[in-house]
């Protein structure tokens, strides 16, 4: 039988500093989830709720570090609140400009011998 992922033994010490979290993360994580000291120093400024003790636990921490690593700071929430009105102006406008558009085009075809163009003659079998 073929297991379907590799597992990844369990840390049986929970009571890590930071250096052994440290290096326990960086070797459960891909490449662009790898921390440092100074991240995991501004971490634990951030989120000081999650330590009670000097205590690193890799089952309660590393899921929130992910998270706080993952997460937009506060200039680039403000950038994307920006865009994202941008983009709903901007596609409302598209929205309504293609529907005008489309009458348009549609009173043109149905109106266009009173126009000046010319109107298709329609070819019938029995006359």
């Amino acid at each position: 039988m073929i297991p379907r992922f590799k597992k990844v033994p369990k840390v049986i010490n929970p009571h890590l500093n930071k250096e052994q979290f440290l290096e326990e993360h960086n070797r459960l994580s891909p490449v662009n989830l790898r921390g440092t000291i100074s991240l995991l120093s501004r971490f634990r400024i951030e989120k000081a709720s999650l330590f009670k003790d000097e205590n690193w636990s890799i089952d309660k921490l590393r899921r929130p570090f992910i998270l706080w690593l993952t997460s937009p700071t506060s200039k680039e929430k403000e950038g994307l609140k920006k865009t994202k009105k941008f983009k709903i102006m901007k596609n409302h406008k598209n929205k309504n400009h293609g529907r005008r558009a489309m009458l348009h085009r549609k009173f043109r075809l149905k109106h266009r011998h009173k126009i000046g163009g010319k109107k298709k003659k329609v070819h019938s079998k029995h006359k």
